[in-house]
């Protein structure tokens, strides 16, 4: 479904084959459920048989999930998506996100669905200083000079401060654990000739979210 010769193929309207794959997909989950309630306790389909395949069908044609990119402010933009997704009861299990969409999604992972409506809420009325500092902000002169020293125009001590607020200190592995949501956070590499990482309760159980964003 990924695979770039679909796509290059042709720029407009629907992919045929990938909508018929999934109409196929779904008809089979269907009749696996039909004929599972046809046989009864009885029946060669039991529940163990009818899980394997589920969890098969699974493996094959993946999980839906969200991926938040950055943006600077317009990663606020995010809140609304997340906020009608949920309310549509559609929000993935699975949220990704990197730059801004990794301060989004972190603060989405760590809540449980009772907090979840107060956070939509509330998020963007919330401290989002990442940056500066209200009645703080730094000079052209200091951001000059910490650019010459670190390679950055903005202290990366106010959005640890920020995130350190929002979360506290929770890792990806106690995130999961308490959400049963499951979080990724892309993070570029210090060499060149590094791929990014992507950190998750997985790849890096033990990692305080915040210190990922």
């Amino acid at each position: 479904m990924g695979d770039l010769r679909l796509y290059k193929h042709s720029h407009i309207g629907t992919k045929a084959l990938i909508e018929r794959y999934i109409e196929s997909v779904l008809k089979a989950l269907t009749a696996l459920l039909e004929i599972s309630a046809k046989q009864g306790d009885d029946g060669e389909m039991t529940e163990r048989k009818l899980l394997d395949s589920l969890l098969a069908t699974r493996q094959s044609f993946g999980r839906s999930a969200l991926l938040l990119s950055g943006g600077a402010t317009f990663g606020m933009n995010h809140i609304g998506v997340v906020k009608t997704l949920w309310q549509a009861r559609l929000l993935p299990r699975i949220i990704s996100g990197a730059s801004a969409g990794s301060i989004v999604c972190a603060v989405l992972c760590t809540k449980t669905d009772a907090e979840m409506p107060e956070v939509l809420r509330s998020f963007c009325y919330g401290d989002l200083a990442v940056f500066e500092k209200e009645g703080d902000e730094d000079g052209m002169a200091k951001k000059a000079a910490r650019f010459l020293k670190y390679g950055s125009l903005f202290d990366i001590a106010h959005l640890t401060r920020v995130m350190r607020n929002m979360l506290g200190d929770i890792t990806f592995q106690e995130a999961y654990n308490r959400t049963r949501r499951i979080l990724n956070i892309t993070v570029s590499s210090a060499s060149l000739y590094e791929l990014p990482r992507l950190l998750n309760y997985v790849t890096a159980p033990n990692v305080m979210i915040w210190s990922a964003v």
